[in-house]
Formats: structure tokens, C-alpha cells, sequence
């Protein structure tokens, strides 16, 4: 196993290149995009962790080899996320309700940090619509599943010994680039329907307990793109709104370009009420791998009406969520086919908010 020091440029963090399209055995895909959750005992105190992966199996188009490229997350830490730099967020909350926001009170675009960049090395197997990878001994089986008629890979078993728990998503893809230069709005559907695995508890005292898993599911969309510009109704929930903007930020080495939806307190809000509005911003790295996918966003604005409070809510710029989102590609098509996605949101109450997920 080759483990990466974290202490990396921002540059290095963002630079995740891949090899083009070849043939292969996974029902013709060179790749599996996939993030998995699981939980092992420690061996000192019947301590436990969990541990988030989000990454990428290569098949050898030759052999049965197969390469394991992923980045790996330890959500008990509770680590700060990522700066993008100087980058900062847009307020289209404010410009909306004919307000001025100030670029200091916006807070700054964050990815979640991660603990490594591991390399692993193995075989795999495929059998009707199970894949096994078999990597230092031990196994784990993906299982394809279709629902809504599309097609998704699902952990269903692991034999490494010291894994108490575990779930995974997988996605087929032609590529890990895809098939044009810059992403931009052309590239995303207005919709993508998926599945989120999360865990939300509230306290320092929880690290390392064996309770520590996932709570709870849900089914939901997320919106990358849009043609309109200004606020609009959600097409598959009217009483949503949606503003969406797109702007091209450039510090250093760094270049993404970002989207800025603004949803109404009925959607991705949650039940807070005190913060009627969310704000979702979707980052584009144009200068390394473009189908790497950046998110940040949640609850950031108190009530619109208030003077000044349009703004990025500075206490929550340490916050908010942060996610990472690898997208998928179907041979000889422009969009995104879907996404696997990993979610590891600092919080001040000592235990991050962590996620995997699916769409598509």
C-alpha cells in the first residue's frame, strides 16, 4: 500500500488525472467509479472507526488485473475542510432581495480534506452481475442493481477481518475525463436522481464508538445545471426555487468554475426554520481531471429579508457541506451520466456530518 502525505498544495489536492478509455471485461467499462463506508475495531480499547473511499477500480484490458486508486477519509478526526485559495462564494440571495454583499463576508469555496491517496493492487472476477475484487487476500463483491431502469454497482460483501460495517456505490464509466476539455453547463442534466447514506450525530463523546454509523437514508435530486438564469421553479418540485449562476474563478494553479443555486427552505434546507435559504455551489476544476465535481454549500444564509444577513453567514463558513462528486460517462455521450459522491462536513459540535452517495 503507498499512502500519500496529506500535507499537499492545493494544486497536488486538485490534480487527479487519469488514463483514457480501453477495453475491458466489466461489461466493456475500464472503470468503476465507487465510494464505500465502512467500520473496523482497532486493536487497543475496543475502540472503532469509520472510514469513507472514494475512488476508482482500473481493469487491465489484458488481464485480470485491476488497479485501486482511491482517497481515503477518517470522518472520527473531525478535520477542517479545505480553502480553495481566495476563492469565495457569490450572494445571489442578496442580489435577489436588492442588497449589496461584501467579497469579505462571503466565506471561502472548501472541499473536504482527506487522509491519504492510496494505491492498491489485485484481481478481479466478473460472473453475470457480480464483480470481485480480490486485493491483499481479501474480497469485495459488487453486485449490479438496476433501479429506474439505469444501471448501479452495490457493496454487498467484504471478508477483510477487521470491517465490523460497510456500504458502496459503484458507477460503470468509458472515462475518467470524459470527452471534452471545460466543463460547462452542456455537460450536466437539469436532474439527478439518487440515494444518500449519511450520518449527522451531535457530539465529541461519539468518536470512536462502535454507534457511529450510518442513521439514516434518503432519496433525492441534485440540480448541477440549468439554462435560466434567475430564480425559477424546482421542474420536479414546484415549491422549490432555484437561482443558478455560473462564474469561472482563477487563483494560482487553481481553476474551477462554479454554479450557484439558491433553494428555497423546503428543499436541501432541512427543518431549521431560523434559515429559510440554502446556497449551492457546484465547482468545475478546469485545469487537471474535469469530471471531478466540487460542492459546497447548505446552510449558509439567515432570513433573506434581514439587512446584511443575505450574506454568507460567517460562522458557518467553517462549516457548511463538503462534498466531492465523480462523475460518470456512458461511451460516445456529452452529459454526465451520474455521480458517486462523498460527503465530509466539519461541525463545531466535535463530529463532522459524513455521506456517501449516488446518482443518476
Amino acid at each position: 500500500m503507498k499512502l500519500k502525505s496529506i500535507s499537499q498544495s492545493i494544486a497536488a489536492v486538485l490534480l487527479l488525472t487519469g488514463a483514457s478509455s480501453a477495453m475491458a471485461n466489466l461489461d466493456g467499462y475500464p472503470y468503476l467509479l465507487n465510494v464505500e463506508a465502512s467500520q473496523y475495531k482497532l486493536s487497543t480499547y475496543q475502540l472503532y472507526q469509520n472510514q469513507l473511499k472514494f475512488g476508482y477500480y482500473e481493469f487491465s484490458p489484458n488481464s485480470n488485473a485491476v488497479t485501486y486508486r482511491y482517497y481515503r477519509f477518517l470522518p472520527d478526526s473531525n478535520p477542517q475542510g479545505w480553502l480553495f485559495g481566495n476563492i469565495t462564494h457569490e450572494s445571489p440571495v442578496a442580489e435577489h432581495f436588492g442588497q449589496s454583499c461584501a467579497s469579505s463576508a462571503r466565506g471561502q469555496f472548501k472541499m473536504p480534506a482527506y487522509n491519504g491517496e492510496v494505491y492498491e493492487y489485485g484481481t478481479y472476477n466478473v460472473s453475470g452481475n457480480t464483480l470481485t475484487v480480490t486485493i491483499n487476500n481479501e474480497n469485495r463483491v459488487w453486485t449490479k442493481t438496476s433501479v429506474n431502469g439505469k444501471n448501479r454497482w452495490v457493496l454487498s460483501q467484504t471478508t477483510q477481518s477487521d470491517v465490523t460495517r460497510f456500504e458502496g456505490y459503484g458507477l460503470a464509466s468509458d472515462s475518467l475525463n470524459g470527452p471534452v476539455s471545460n466543463i460547462t453547463e452542456s455537460q450536466m442534466k437539469t436532474e439527478y436522481y439518487g440515494t444518500m447514506q449519511y450520518l449527522n450525530i451531535g457530539a465529541t463523546a461519539d468518536r470512536y464508538k462502535q454507534n457511529t454509523w450510518i442513521q439514516g437514508s434518503k432519496t433525492h435530486s441534485i440540480f448541477p445545471a440549468t439554462s435560466e438564469i434567475g430564480l425559477r421553479p424546482d421542474p420536479s418540485n414546484p415549491s422549490k426555487l432555484i437561482s443558478t449562476r455560473y462564474t469561472e474563478f482563477k487563483d494560482e494553479a487553481v481553476n474551477i468554475k462554479v454554479t450557484n443555486d439558491l433553494v428555497s427552505y423546503t428543499s436541501l434546507c432541512g427543518d431549521d426554520t431560523g434559515k429559510p435559504y440554502c446556497h449551492n455551489a457546484w465547482g468545475y476544476n478546469l485545469s487537471s481531471n474535469n469530471s471531478l465535481i466540487y460542492y459546497h454549500g447548505g446552510h449558509i444564509y439567515d432570513t433573506a429579508n434581514d439587512n446584511g444577513n443575505a450574506c454568507w453567514d460567517t460562522a458557518e463558513s467553517v462549516g457548511g457541506h463538503s462534498q466531492l462528486l465523480w462523475g460518470a460517462w456512458e461511451p460516445g455521450q456529452s452529459q454526465f451520466s451520474g455521480f458517486v459522491m462523498v460527503e465530509m462536513s466539519y461541525e463545531g459540535d466535535g463530529y463532522p456530518f459524513w455521506a456517501i452517495g449516488v446518482y443518476q
